[in-house]
């Protein structure tokens, strides 16, 4: 059983499926199936780039999480998409070495729900609409601020639009000037205020 500093040391790294598929929710995103996971990373190929993580990989995350790729659909077409996962100090500890691979992560790395994750991995959000794209970028800032503000938050930089949005309005910064695709918004004592 948690006890209640166990629930309150968990506030700000919040692992549990149901919470972080909430919040995805308040934007119309939801947890995506292996077909909608499959259109989803057909759509972030197109925009991005087609070396991304295969929908294989997004899907033995989701598999492990059941919360990491969400989407928003309009009528029966996926027109948004957002990626990410909890990882644990493994993790932490191979993105601050510089041997974390987003692309086809170590599935050990992977924070598992329940436990208590020691960053965020975010593999990013696309759209083919304004609207799926900005539910999906709504909902990675509200799941940051709600559930993950006390853990450093990581994404790559892929696309000049991501760069402006990424390190623009969300407020990512470079994690290490050898490698400036990769940003981050570090831990915060606080919830961030809306």
């Amino acid at each position: 059983m948690v006890g209640v500093a166990q629930i309150a040391e968990m506030e700000g790294r919040i692992s549990a499926p149901g919470r972080i598929c909430g919040v995805a929710a308040e934007f119309g995103l939801k947890l995506a199936t292996d077909d909608e996971i499959a259109a989803a990373r057909e759509i972030t190929a197109q925009l991005i780039s087609d070396g991304i993580a295969s929908a294989g990989v997004f899907g033995a995350v989701q598999k492990i999480t059941h919360a990491s790729v969400f989407v928003y659909l309009e009528g029966r077409a996926v027109t948004g998409m957002l990626g990410l996962f909890l990882l644990r100090a493994a993790g932490l500890r191979a993105i601050e070495a510089g041997a974390f691979n987003g692309v086809n992560p170590d599935l050990d790395l992977v924070a598992r729900p329940g436990e208590m994750p020691a960053a965020c991995y975010g593999w990013g959000f696309a759209g083919t609409t304004d609207v799926g794209r900005g539910a999906a970028v709504k909902a990675a800032v509200a799941m940051r601020n709600k559930l993950f503000w006390r853990i450093p938050v990581f994404t790559r930089t892929a696309t000049p639009d991501g760069v402006r949005v990424i390190t623009g309005r969300m407020g990512y910064q470079v994690f290490t000037p050898t490698d400036p695709t990769l940003v981050w918004l570090p831990p915060s004592p606080e919830a961030p205020t809306p």
